[in-house]
């Protein structure tokens, strides 16, 4: 008996000394934020060789060499480099194999306590005077007081605000005003639940609405189906079921656990400290142009903008007081929301808002350089001899100009690759990558590949035959064998498409990546048959009745369709019957994301469905109107028109928004 003890005692030591192992290296990354694709070129360094990411974490924390900032770790090649830099200090480079991991605690930019660790990059006082340079002796000689050299473990770089001596008033300077040598930083406390602005950065674990609903997770289902998929949407920092704002709403909100409320604005009070800032942009729009800070007050139709301040004739959110660093003042064309460019209320009664002509810098050619001819936009192979005219990425961001270092510094410039034809903010290939890119004008996106098809990939204009071929059997796409059990190791199915919906290469080719093994012929028995997917689109159709019954207030939100969360039910079904199923309407910025439908839904069109997959429109269902229950009136806001294969995961179906037509309905309806 006393054996048997023994032995389980010993079974559950074993048992619990794992756990605690397995705890212990998936805790390890918590530190970190990673970015893949991006490399840091720095010395020091140390280089390592690791079984896992884990133990490369583990590698950095302990590193005596210098104090360790971030990581590199390539999987294929199992190479782990520590460096002492991060995105914050040293230019962030390209490289596809590699994954770059940073240190929280140096990108934060709050205190804790005194805040002796203080790692951020804040640069003025609380009086707004430029910090000078810690190794600096002009106007301020720091030779025998603090120094990077008095002081090695401080990080005392640059001239960022820190606490050398632990100074009980926090972080602080040498200033580069002569009559001032030094004062205190102005930096949020990081235990102080507070944001800034619109909440659009906030980080916090505030997770109850302002009414006191339990934030649901945002990335479970239930019980609402929504569209803010936290693995599509990595740079919104959609977290368990913390309040976010990833849409430029007022504030940060989250969907509730509540049934019948199905989401709710958090209460978070705003910062006692200042804004960050922003360099203004006066006569011009870069990228989005949510900088632009101009006198244009005139929309592209010719309509004079309604003052932000007012609710006449028009009722609105985008206020001053709602948004407070977006320089809504008088009647200007602004960008408060995340538009695609500036635009603003009209003073026209019918015409609730428009965008507005504002110039886009740097979008003049200069007198020497020619015009690219309109063409087929496509590229072959890699596409380093690609000389078109895109200039937007696969998730619709605008290329950032090749010449310019803002928002992203970089090396790729003209002078560094005269034989790239690096022309304005034109999509090219410098470095060989495997398709033209280009730096975005979002701070948050580094770059991005841009919404270019190969012109061998590109579909043909023939017309389909109309007795096609089935697929012989080795080809069934049936959804029963499209499902993996456990790791996938014996996965047969017809998928080729990443989860950011890029095509896969058959892996008996060596374009555009060269590869010595995982082919036929190294792995004869792991099926890797070449790469076929058999993708429909569906555009004319038969006959559909669409019948959408919506719990969400649908003039919550101005009007302005492109930001509705509703959850809908779709009646549809073949000749004469109807069936009943339930999905919602996907956000336009969220179906335009790469995952979803990569920038091909237009501002006049909307998509609605499952994320999953499962229920759609299809082949024979176009034409039918999609249709909203609000205040006892159905109303009329989609026509079924296109998508992307049916009911498939991450496909949602698109429908044409009547709202964009009212006009020309009601010009037809007068003339016939």
């Amino acid at each position: 008996m006393e054996v048997h003890k023994a032995v389980i005692l010993l079974c559950l030591f074993l048992f619990t000394g794992f756990l605690r192992c397995h705890s212990q290296s998936t805790d390890v990354l918590e530190a970190y934020i990673k970015t893949d694709g991006a490399w840091i070129v720095k010395l020091p360094k140390s280089q390592y060789t690791v079984k896992t990411v884990e133990d490369c974490a583990v590698k950095c924390n302990k590193e005596t060499s210098f104090t360790c900032r971030s990581f590199l770790y390539i999987e294929k090649d199992q190479d782990c480099v520590t460096l002492p830099a991060n995105s914050k200090t040293d230019q962030i480079l390209r490289r596809i194999s590699a994954a770059l991991y940073e240190k929280k605690e140096y990108l934060l930019e709050c205190v804790n306590g005194i805040g002796t660790d203080y790692r951020g990059t804040k640069s003025k006082t609380k009086l707004g005077k430029t910090c000078q340079r810690w190794e600096g002796t002009f106007p301020h000689v720091t030779k025998y007081t603090i120094t990077p050299k008095t002081h090695p473990k401080a990080d005392l770089e640059s001239n960022f605000c820190r606490n050398p001596d632990g100074d009980k008033g926090g972080p602080w300077c040498y200033t580069t005003d002569p009559e001032k040598r030094w004062e205190h930083c102005d930096i949020q406390d990081c235990t102080e639940e507070c944001m800034q602005c619109s909440g659009e950065n906030y980080r916090g674990k505030i997770s109850t609405t302002a009414s006191g609903f339990t934030c649901q997770r945002w990335d479970s289902q239930k019980p609402h189906n929504h569209g803010y998929i936290p693995s599509a949407l990595p740079d919104k920092y959609l977290e368990e079921n913390h309040c976010r704002n990833p849409d430029g709403e007022p504030k940060p909100w989250c969907f509730t656990t509540s049934p019948s409320k199905r989401w709710e604005s958090c209460s978070i009070p705003r910062c006692t400290t200042e804004p960050p800032t922003i360099v203004p942009e006066l006569t011009c729009a870069s990228g989005e142009g949510s900088s632009y800070r101009g006198t244009i007050a005139v929309t592209v139709s010719g309509k004079t903008c309604q003052e932000w301040s007012s609710q006449s004739p028009h009722k609105h959110s985008r206020t001053p007081e709602n948004y407070p660093c977006k320089g809504l003042d008088e009647n200007y064309c602004r960008n408060p929301d995340n538009e695609r460019s500036p635009w603003c209320y009209t003073t026209d009664p019918e015409t609730h808002w428009e965008y507005c002509s504002v110039p886009s810098c740097g979008d003049q050619l200069r007198p020497e350089e020619p015009v690219i001819p309109e063409g087929e936009e496509c590229y072959e192979g890699d596409g380093s001899s690609y000389h078109g005219a895109m200039s937007e990425t696969v998730s619709g961001k605008k290329c950032q100009f090749w010449t310019s270092m803002e928002p992203h510094r970089h090396s790729k410039t003209p002078q560094n690759f005269p034989a790239a034809d690096l022309r304005r903010n034109l999509c090219r290939n410098p470095d060989g990558d495997r398709a033209p890119w280009c730096y975005t004008t979002d701070p948050t996106v580094r770059w991005e590949y841009c919404n270019i098809e190969r012109c061998d990939s590109k579909p043909s204009t023939q017309e389909p035959p109309t007795n096609p071929t089935e697929p012989a059997a080795s080809q069934s796409t049936s959804q029963e064998t499209d499902c993996k059990v456990g790791n996938g190791e014996t996965y047969r199915g017809p998928t080729s498409t990443t989860i950011v919906g890029v095509t896969c290469q058959a892996w008996s080719s060596m374009t555009p990546h060269q590869h010595a093994s995982f082919t036929p012929e190294t792995h004869p028995d792991k099926g890797l048959e070449s790469n076929v997917t058999l993708i429909s689109t569906y555009s004319q159709m038969d006959s559909l009745s669409l019948l959408f019954k919506t719990i969400f207030d649908l003039y919550k939100k101005d009007k302005r369709f492109h930001s509705f969360k509703p959850i809908c039910f779709l009646e549809t079904g073949g000749e004469g019957f109807l069936k009943e199923t339930g999905f919602p309407v996907i956000e336009n910025k969220v179906c335009n994301s790469p995952a979803y439908l990569n920038g091909l839904v237009k501002e006049h069109e909307m998509c609605a469905g499952n994320i999953g997959g499962g229920t759609d429109s299809c082949q024979g269902d176009s034409g039918g109107p999609l249709i909203c229950y609000s205040q006892n009136t159905f109303v009329l806001q989609g026509v079924t028109s296109w998508g992307l294969g049916c009911a498939k995961a991450m496909k949602p179906g698109v429908y044409t928004r009547v709202s964009k037509f009212i006009n020309w309905i009601e010009r037809s309806m007068k003339e016939n």
